[in-house]
């Protein structure tokens, strides 16, 4: 069967599926699959009322993919992003706040999420 004679996948709704939002990311990775966790960056409760407060990640969900996926989610993503800036224009990273921003770098984190290296072999 020819890719154009397959039949088209359709979404179906899961009322327990979650909607995962995350402002932070990162990635590590065995031999057979992937793993990014999504994570959102907030001042830690006891700290919250502070003028200068601690800042932790609150971990909202992970995704595991094999390899192969994982490209084919980098090249849909990248496809995305162009489409994107093709209609609004170049899509820059944002300054920080000044705590934020100071908090991130003491703790090595780049503003938008990415890959740390104490998550890599």
């Amino acid at each position: 069967m020819s890719a154009s004679e397959q039949p088209a996948l359709k979404w179906r709704l899961n009322e327990t599926a979650p909607e995962i939002y995350g402002n932070y990311f990162d990635v590590n990775w065995t031999v057979n699959d992937l793993r990014i966790r999504f994570g959102q960056i907030t001042p830690l409760r006891e700290h919250a009322a502070d003028m200068n407060p601690s800042w932790g990640i609150d971990l909202h969900g992970s995704a595991t993919v094999s390899w192969l996926q994982a490209k084919i989610l980098r090249d849909t993503l990248t496809q995305a992003i162009d489409r994107y800036e093709a209609l609004n224009g170049q899509i820059t990273e944002p300054k920080l706040p000044w705590l934020l921003s100071r908090a991130a770098q003491r703790l090595g984190w780049r503003p938008l999420g990415g890959v740390s290296s104490r998550d890599m072999p």
